[in-house]
């Protein structure tokens, strides 16, 4: 197993509706923010195990493989009143 393989958090499947969607955009929707789905592409996301731009245009029924490295967005905490 290489290096990748074993820190794969997910690997999922572009549905056909996403066709013609930027890279970014398709992640920020699965993975909750801009910010999250930029450091997942720096981080190394793969799509049909070859790294892509964040500007990449899906076209539906590729492989995407996000990496375990991919740090969650830091929630603000609430003010006490």
């Amino acid at each position: 197993m290489s290096q990748h393989d074993e820190r794969t958090l997910t690997e999922l499947t572009v549905p056909a509706t996403a066709a013609g969607e930027r890279l970014d955009r398709h992640l920020a929707e699965l993975l909750g923010s801009r910010g999250a789905a930029e450091r997942a592409v720096a981080a190394g996301t793969l799509v049909d195990g070859r790294a892509r731009p964040k500007s990449f245009r899906l076209v539906g029924g590729e492989q995407i493989t996000i990496p375990e490295a991919v740090p969650a967005p830091a929630l603000p905490v609430p003010a006490e009143p």
